[in-house]
């Protein structure tokens, strides 16, 4: 077995073959591929390394550290590498294949200068929000080589052949309008007051995934406005077309039913661009999207940190 840096091969179809293979409950198609690479402004080819038998790949580490985007969070993540997503084929598990590349990839953030190493929390270019809580030998690998979890998180996943607008959203949206006159736009151009209203109200990050969505021929943002004026925004279509969110309503609008609608209103957008299987990232409201129709699964993942020892 030899660890080498992908930089030295750039084979992104060996690279997607064996991370699909090395995460049975993540599937990674060419656009979700160009996503993690080549549109993360932060990607740098040097960042992944690999694990190669007999010409085979048999496992990876896939690191970023934030160098270019978003601008202004730049600064304060001066001194983390993160994880991407990382594995070994089923039947290398019980060796230390792992455990080796997690090693160079830590000597090779020691190297940049990085005091910290964090499994997966990395906005706005991601995979998954964390490591599966079903990969055990994964969870338990970082737990036994120093990784501390600091947070949790899930994915909701929903099932379009089962999703429907409920009566009482179709009430709701009937109010909405003719009490509040709030009215919604699907916003499918760069739109830089949309945008700008959205870091002013949440955050870079959810600012980057919005334009990302606007710019990509299959996403877009939905927007609530009460007479010209935005009061909450949806996205869908960002990092893959499946993938719905992030949703905000600004904190003055609440209590409306203005999210609940933004909800609603963005998953038709996404059923009649027609996505069989819809997934709602990284969230902690547990709550909120329990009320969808269509709810076939939940993933929770773990996120890790270690601080590397000088």
């Amino acid at each position: 077995m030899e660890v080498k840096n992908f930089s030295e091969y750039a084979d992104y179809r060996k690279l997607k073959w064996v991370m699909n293979l090395s995460l049975p409950n993540d599937f990674l198609d060419d656009i979700f591929l160009e996503t993690l690479t080549l549109k993360d402004p932060n990607f740098e080819e040097e960042n992944i390394i690999i694990a190669e038998e007999d010409g085979t790949w048999i496992g990876f580490v896939f690191g970023v550290e934030r160098k270019i985007a978003p601008p202004d969070e730049v600064q304060k993540h001066k001194d983390i590498m993160w994880i991407k997503a990382f594995g070994v084929l089923n039947r290398y598990a019980s060796t230390n294949i792992l455990e080796k590349l997690l090693r160079e990839f830590e000597d090779m953030a020691k190297e940049e200068g990085k005091k910290f190493i964090r499994v997966s929390d990395y906005a706005s270019w991601y995979l998954t929000p964390g490591v599966d809580n079903l990969y055990d030998y994964y969870n338990y690998m970082l737990v036994n080589n120093g990784y501390n979890r600091v947070g949790a998180v899930v994915n909701y996943e929903i099932d379009m052949a089962r999703f429907y607008i409920p009566s009482y959203v179709e009430r709701l949206k009937k109010k909405s309008f003719s009490e509040y006159n709030i009215v919604f736009e699907n916003v499918t151009d760069v739109d830089q007051t949309i945008l700008k209203w959205i870091k002013e109200n949440f955050s870079s990050y959810w600012r980057t995934e919005a334009e990302i969505a606007m710019k990509n021929a299959f996403g877009g943002v939905v927007v609530a406005k009460r007479d010209g004026e935005i009061l909450g925004f949806s996205t869908y279509g960002s990092l893959h077309p499946s993938w719905f969110g992030p949703v905000g309503v600004s904190k003055e609008s609440r209590g409306m039913g203005i999210g609940t609608l933004l909800l609603y209103e963005t998953l038709l957008e996404l059923r009649t661009n027609g996505q069989r299987v819809v997934i709602i990232p990284w969230t902690k409201h547990l709550f909120y999207y329990a009320q969808l129709p269509g709810v076939s699964r939940i993933r929770y993942f773990n996120i890790y940190q270690k601080e590397l020892e000088r």
